[in-house]
């Protein structure tokens, strides 16, 4: 069985329009409406956070990186 933690937030008026507004359209409840809305958002991050230690590793020398006709070439899609 899923466990999930409750979480009340206090949202200003406007927010909690838009809120009702945007999850009406699209036809769902405003909880799954916030669910989804942070599940990418929290995702959004995790990945910016991944590509910056990437970044982090190019700039140490720890990881190469290769041109597109580098790549097209290894493919074999060029000679």
């Amino acid at each position: 069985m899923k466990r999930e933690k409750m979480l009340a937030i206090e949202l200003p008026e406007e927010l909690s329009t838009r809120l009702t507004a945007l999850a009406h359209k699209a036809g769902i409840s405003e909880e799954e409406y916030v669910k989804e809305a942070l599940l990418e958002h929290i995702t959004d991050i995790e990945e910016a956070q991944i590509a910056e230690q990437i970044l982090e590793r190019i700039h140490q020398g720890q990881e190469s990186t290769y041109s597109s006709k580098e790549v097209r070439r290894r493919l074999g899609l060029e000679s």
